[in-house]
């Protein structure tokens, strides 16, 4: 469940100033986090305390989220996800756990998808990533580089040294 604002969750705006992605987790559900990144209204009284929990049950439920499914909460950086986990442990849940990278760190590795736009038909975004920009071609070549110039390295430490004399 996507604990952020509105614009956020549909990636009419990043969040944070150093979080550039903008979007959500493919298959993400709104939790009606608030109007902004600063703000949780949708989990807040106006004096700042926690809303009646069956009102945030409610709009859960409205959502398809109930107690009986496993519920991850994220948001950009993991403060509304905690205040959401923490609403939903006060009700019982014992299913729900915090994803506590968030968007930031979703949204910082390009081999995980996005999706923005209309959460009916929302549009995916999946960045073809180069084999040579896979970690998994990165480490090994970067293995055998330095165990290359390690060899070479270590072969003419251990060749002889001519000093110039002759042997009679």
């Amino acid at each position: 469940m996507d604990v952020r604002s509105w614009k956020e969750f549909v990636g009419e705006v990043p969040g944070y100033d150093d979080i550039t992605a903008k979007g959500c987790i493919p298959g993400a559900v709104w939790g009606k986090g608030g109007s902004n990144a600063d703000s949780m209204e949708g989990y807040r009284n106006p004096d700042g305390t926690l809303r009646d929990h069956r009102d945030i049950e409610a709009a859960w439920r409205d959502a398809g989220i109930t107690s009986e499914k496993r519920v991850g909460f994220y948001c950009g950086t993991g403060w509304r996800a905690c205040e959401a986990y923490w609403a939903a442990r006060l009700m019982g849940w014992d299913h729900a756990v915090v994803y506590d990278g968030g968007w930031y760190e979703w949204s910082a590795d390009p081999t995980n998808p996005t999706a923005s736009g209309d959460p009916a038909n929302p549009t995916v975004h999946e960045e073809p990533i180069p084999w040579w920009k896979r970690p998994t071609v990165i480490v090994p070549a970067a293995a055998g580089v330095l165990l290359a110039v390690g060899l070479i390295w270590r072969g003419r430490r251990a060749r002889p040294v001519d000093s110039g004399r002759v042997e009679s």
